[in-house]
């Protein structure tokens, strides 16, 4: 029990703190979709959606090749899949969204931890959906949330698709 949760608490370190570590290292560089959902997730997750920081969230979606669809949705097509950031100035609010471009094999072992430890699990049909554990976010005095849910096929344990949605509450 105490090393799933270390686990756990290890995975939520490292997701959090990648997304920084890439963006400094590899500022030029393209990120795939998947690995593109992850570093704005946790750009998202750590900058209080201040207007500066939308600002930067948003010039950080031009350099990686994102096209802006329509005024708050930003996409990335490749041959990993497609991701969709969709940003709300006008809550602090962001929608992440990515679905490879093939259905991804999940171990077992996985996929049975997940609905442990998911906060709802709901199927329909051939397709099981697992809400993770929202958790709070603080910085810098502001306040807010993220929750994210996977969407799995139930032939076979493959991811067809992740979310996320951050809010982050107005300042005090």
């Amino acid at each position: 029990m105490l090393t799933k949760r270390l686990v756990i608490a290890v995975v939520l370190v490292v997701s959090l703190l990648t997304p920084l570590r890439l963006c400094a290292q590899q500022k030029q560089d393209k990120f795939s979709s998947n690995r593109a959902f992850g570093v704005f997730r946790g750009l998202c997750a750590l900058s209080a959606l201040t207007p500066d920081a939308l600002e930067d969230v948003e010039r950080r979606l031009k350099e990686q090749g994102f096209s802006l669809r329509d005024r708050t949705t930003w996409v990335l097509t490749d041959a990993q899949g497609a991701v969709w950031v969709r940003v709300f100035p006008a809550t602090r609010a962001c929608h992440l969204y990515f679905q490879p471009s093939s259905p991804l094999s999940v171990p077992e072992s996985v996929l049975s931890t997940l609905i442990s430890k998911g906060s709802a699990v709901l199927a329909d049909g051939d397709t099981m959906e697992v809400a993770l554990p929202g958790r709070s976010l603080s910085q810098a005095g502001h306040t807010g949330f993220e929750s994210q849910w996977i969407t799995f096929s139930l032939r076979g344990g493959l991811l067809i698709s992740t979310a996320a949605d951050i809010t982050w509450n107005p300042p005090k």
